[in-house]
């Protein structure tokens, strides 16, 4: 589910990513942030059902990644270790297999795609936006 979007062409974006997981496992779900140029152009969010915090974590960035048009070059932010080490080689992709595909699909329509930690609750605006989408995901399950 995709709210506040305006139309969005390939280009430069941020990407803030959050999931959210109600127990773990748990109801989980995913939310997103789009800005261009410093600027909010689209928010989002999706309902996972029933999954773990790492499963939510990846299909945030995921879903974040897939409603950008294709050939961008974005930078995500997450406040998830294990999404950001993992795309950067520092961990294997030995479990969620199936998401981490997902998420190399998503990777695989950009021109270039940057994985950048960000601390969770400490003031970033947009990851707590973020975060309040996921949890209004979570809820919707």
């Amino acid at each position: 589910m995709v709210a506040n979007q305006i139309e969005l062409e390939p280009g430069d974006y941020t990407l803030f990513s959050d999931g959210s997981c109600h127990g773990n496992p748990g109801m989980a779900g995913a939310g997103w942030v789009i800005l261009k140029q410093g600027a909010l152009v689209a928010e989002g969010f999706r309902p996972l059902g029933h999954a773990t915090n790492q499963v939510a974590e990846i299909r945030a960035a995921a879903e974040g990644l897939n409603a950008l048009p294709s050939g961008c070059s974005v930078e995500v932010f997450t406040d998830s270790q294990y999404v950001v080490k993992t795309m950067l080689g520092a961990f294997k992709k030995k479990a969620n297999l199936e998401h981490w595909k997902y998420l190399d699909s998503a990777v695989a329509r950009h021109a270039a795609v940057k994985f950048t930690h960000v601390r969770g609750h400490q003031g970033s605006e947009m990851n707590e936006l973020a975060d309040r989408l996921a949890n209004k995901a979570t809820l919707m399950n």
